[in-house]
């Protein structure tokens, strides 16, 4: 059994460093959703990590961390999330956020490289070959809140980086 806090607390290292590739990578000013504020609770709801503003536009990311031992290998991609038998869609269509900054990990250490996914492209390009790919269910995950415990688990399918890397809608990304 996995535990959210530990897992969310994971993916919350090197944050900085995620703000400044987003930054150079957009050629704009950058924010997170981690505060508690009003428009960053909101964001979250969203399913939006970071907002960058340039002068003419908004653009918006959800970032996902990946275990490490399936650096540059494949993504997953989840399509349900069960949560104590609530079945809800996952969240490649429930984000609202326009790109994916896909990431992988290693202890506490998220790895050099990763994917810049444009979603749009990427939820087209799923819908026509989702079928090629088997679901996964994930190890469950518990998450307690006051005196209430939840646990969820996903189903996934695992794409490999080698059927998607051509298209024009994913980049391989140097973080730092």
């Amino acid at each position: 059994m996995r535990d959210f806090k530990q897992d969310l607390a994971l993916s919350n290292v090197e944050e900085d460093r995620v703000r400044g590739f987003l930054s150079r990578y957009f050629n704009a000013k950058c924010y997170d959703t981690y505060s508690n504020d009003f428009y960053a609770i909101i964001l979250g709801r969203l399913n939006i990590d970071y907002f960058l503003v340039r002068e003419d536009s908004i653009i918006t990311v959800e970032k996902k961390v990946r275990n490490g031992k399936y650096y540059l290998d494949s993504l997953a991609v989840e399509i349900e999330i069960i949560s104590n038998d609530n079945v809800r869609i996952g969240n490649l269509f429930t984000t609202k956020a326009d790109y994916m900054l896909y990431l992988w990990q290693v202890d506490n250490e998220l790895l050099s490289q990763g994917l810049m996914v444009r979603l749009d492209k990427f939820r087209e390009w799923f819908r026509e070959n989702c079928n090629r790919y088997r679901d996964i269910d994930t190890v469950p995950t518990r998450y307690t809140k006051g005196n209430k415990t939840y646990t969820w688990h996903a189903k996934i399918k695992v794409i490999p980086l080698i059927d998607i890397l051509m298209h024009d809608w994913i980049e391989r990304v140097n973080v730092w």
